[in-house]
């Protein structure tokens, strides 16, 4: 999975994939136009969206706990839809009007009441901002004008092959739609899906994923890569933190570690040999996704530290190792031939970005590095 990006987020390339006449949909989605709302915001200060471009903040919406009837989306809206200065996700006491409605229907709708998930210690963005491991806003409903559906969640994880649905409302659509996808990867907090017909359209963010029993499994978050083949996939956030919301944990938003503060004391004790083969095991563990940040890039900064203590052997091992687990990812390569080049192998640094430029022929930092070295 890709690193994820305020860009990547707030462009969400998201796919418009009609609903086959032969697909049985599950009975919770019989009115799936009603279940995706579009969110519209208004702050006391007289905020609003952060462009005038911007008409609403993403999809919505309505989860039935058993005990309540909540509203949802994503938090990474709040890049979207803010008051003036917003740093953390701290709103409560600023909302003037959060109204979450059908698109095109203002006759029905629910107006929001307390972010429940509200966390004043919670960055937005920044070098500690790490909303998108857990991409849930979950508010208090105030009040309900007309009879909505809302949907049951899942807490057991997702498995690769399994169907998935998602209703949303796409900023340029003048309806909201019906996705239908398939699981490619399905670990710890993250789902990694398929990305059925090319297309491109933001407003998706917040989506609920649905599964073939009805029941939300996650929440729509950006965009991703076929972690096999490298092609557009999409990303969303498991139920596990809206688990952890409910049941009021005190541990809700702790970070996850990066895989490197787990990976250097092994380098130092035993070799890089030992780390790479811990690394292995990493992967293969299901509770670590929970609580390691195991995603390529951050696996990547250990090679990095590497090419900066000038231990450039080193450096190349782990990129080769990087690249095996993920040929897909362009900064890898560019990462590679860096300590090839550094290391005086500018022929193998030089067959590296070819390879990278036959794939992703216009990237413009890779063609530099190839005439740099070439000259």
């Amino acid at each position: 999975m890709i690193r994820i990006t305020r860009l990547s987020l707030l462009f969400l390339a998201f796919t418009l994939t009609a609903k086959s006449q032969n697909t049985k949909l599950p009975s919770a989605l019989s009115n799936w136009e009603k279940i995706a709302m579009i969110n519209e915001v208004w702050y006391k200060d007289g905020s609003r969206y952060v462009h005038s471009s911007f008409e609403y903040a993403g999809t919505g919406f309505l989860l039935d706990t058993g005990k309540d009837t909540l509203a949802v989306t994503a938090k990474h809206i709040l890049w979207i839809a803010q008051p003036k200065q917003l740093e953390r996700v701290a709103i409560n006491g600023q909302i003037e009007k959060w109204w979450l409605h059908p698109k095109g229907d203002t006759t029905e709708g629910v107006y929001l009441d307390q972010l429940l998930n509200e966390d004043p210690a919670e960055m937005l963005g920044g070098p500690t901002g790490t909303i998108g491991q857990r991409d849930w806003l979950i508010f208090s409903i105030k009040e309900m004008k007309g009879k909505l559906p809302a949907l049951k969640a899942r807490y057991t994880p997702v498995k690769q092959g399994e169907k998935l649905y998602y209703p949303a409302c796409p900023y340029q659509s003048k309806d909201c739609i019906l996705g239908e996808a398939e699981v490619l990867t399905g670990h710890g907090n993250r789902i990694v899906f398929t990305k059925e017909v090319p297309g491109f359209i933001g407003g998706a963010s917040g989506s609920p994923l649905v599964d073939s029993q009805g029941r939300v499994v996650g929440v729509l978050g950006g965009t991703s890569v076929h972690p096999e083949n490298g092609e557009p996939a999409l990303y969303g956030i498991s139920t596990h933190y809206l688990k952890k919301v409910l049941s009021k944990s005190p541990h809700l938003n702790d970070h996850l570690i990066p895989v490197g503060e787990v990976l250097w004391p092994i380098i130092n004790a035993k070799g890089i040999e030992a780390a790479l083969e811990h690394w292995e095991s990493l992967k293969q563990s299901e509770i670590t996704h929970y609580y390691l940040d195991l995603l390529p890039e951050t696996f990547n900064k250990v090679g990095q530290e590497f090419l900066e203590l000038g231990q450039l052997a080193h450096a190349i091992t782990w990129f080769k190792a990087s690249y095996n687990d993920n040929p897909w990812l362009p900064s890898t390569r560019k990462l590679l031939a860096q300590a090839y080049e550094k290391q005086g192998e500018k022929e193998q640094a030089r067959k590296t970005l070819e390879e990278l430029l036959q794939k992703w022929p216009e990237d413009k930092e890779a063609k530099e590095r190839l005439d740099r070295i070439g000259q």
